[in-house]
């Protein structure tokens, strides 16, 4: 299905096999216009999850909320290529896999996104070309002012300089925010993070329902995912899958983030 003609997937609004497929659209674009990410691009599998915002992923998996892909689908193709490419990028820099302990887990995922945004934002290819939100532009600012290299390790330690008050302004913002993490390692095992819509809500100032007004989140559908967070061993695992994944990538990726200015530190 060409994700350009709309009418058909108006037709379809109803049928949730329409979300797998623009998701399998947004992974075959990005292969055409990236063939070295032909591995990483093909290491996640689709899968319906009505239980998050948007797009999420545990490093097997790419889980997808049927409802908001349909709705991000009709604002732009760009934005589902986009957040597939996010969420890959994610699993090659580790992300999910590796949280530091001791760290604000919060500013961790902001600079996270940093990081494989920031990537993202520098390539010169149409099936991920945007407007730059001036929030955005204004962030990347003070980032480069404060460092050489937007990988996610200095984008934490340059966050966890501000006070608080400046914390909770990044915090709140959602610039960079694009997928639900609440699927990665925590050592805070404990800690409710599944109630992350409020800050999600920031990140494109639209109404994210369908025209019944279903969020297509669902506590008692049989379709929500049954994807648990992260354990230590698993992602020992993921770590050395993805790690190979990153390699056979080879010279490309790593000339592509040089050129954003980031490091293969991700």
């Amino acid at each position: 299905m060409k994700r350009e003609d709309g009418s058909r997937a108006e037709k379809n609004m109803n049928s949730d096999d329409v979300s797998r497929e623009l998701i399998s659209d947004a992974r075959n674009e990005l292969y055409l216009a990236m063939r070295y990410l032909f591995l990483p691009l093909n290491s996640l599998v689709p899968k319906e999850d009505r239980s998050n915002y948007f797009i999420a992923t545990d490093g097997s998996y790419i889980l997808y909320n049927p409802v908001i892909t349909r709705q991000k689908s009709m604002i732009s193709p760009v934005v589902l290529n986009r957040a597939y490419l996010h969420t890959v990028l994610h699993c090659m820099f580790s992300h999910p896999f590796v949280r530091p302990a001791g760290l604000n887990e919060e500013l961790w995922d902001i600079a996270c996104d940093v990081a494989v945004e920031s990537i993202i934002d520098s390539l010169s290819l149409k099936c991920v070309m945007q407007v730059m939100p001036l929030q955005r532009e204004e962030a990347y600012k003070k980032l480069n002012d404060n460092m050489t290299l937007l990988d996610a390790n200095n984008v934490y330690e340059y966050l966890n300089s501000l006070d608080r008050g400046e914390q909770a302004v990044w915090e709140a913002a959602g610039t960079f925010t694009v997928d639900d993490h609440k699927y990665w390692y925590s050592h805070n095992d404990n800690e409710n993070r599944d109630n992350s819509d409020d800050k999600h809500d920031n990140r494109d100032g639209s109404n994210d329902t369908d025209d019944t007004g279903d969020t297509g989140s669902d506590d008692n559908s049989d379709k929500n995912s049954s994807v648990q967070r992260l354990t230590a061993e698993l992602c020992r695992q993921m770590k050395i899958r993805w790690d190979k994944a990153a390699r056979q990538a080879g010279s490309e990726m790593e000339g592509l983030i040089a050129s954003a200015g980031t490091g293969m530190a991700g």
